[in-house]
């Protein structure tokens, strides 16, 4: 029982690492393009916004019966997507 509640708890950690990855790539490269510092913030805050509610929105989606789904898809559709440029 110990095994599966761990692996409940690391889908959200792995999710939340591999956001922080995308949102380091997406700001080095906006950074790199000189998008400038104005802009950058901007991405910056709409990408905050952006997580906030869907982290809010999905947990009020989520229930005992299907949080291990939507973790675990949601963890493989940010690490699918994060591949592509």
């Amino acid at each position: 029982m110990r095994r599966k509640q761990a692996l409940l708890y690391l889908s959200p950690a792995l999710m939340d690492w591999l956001l922080f990855f995308v949102a380091f790539a997406v700001f080095y490269g906006a950074g790199a393009g000189e998008l400038g510092i104005t802009k950058c913030a901007l991405l910056g805050i709409l990408f905050q916004a952006a997580y906030m509610t869907s982290r809010f929105v999905s947990g009020h989606f989520m229930t005992h019966r299907n949080a291990r789904r939507v973790l675990l898809w949601s963890t493989l559709v940010c690490g699918i997507s994060s591949v592509g440029r």
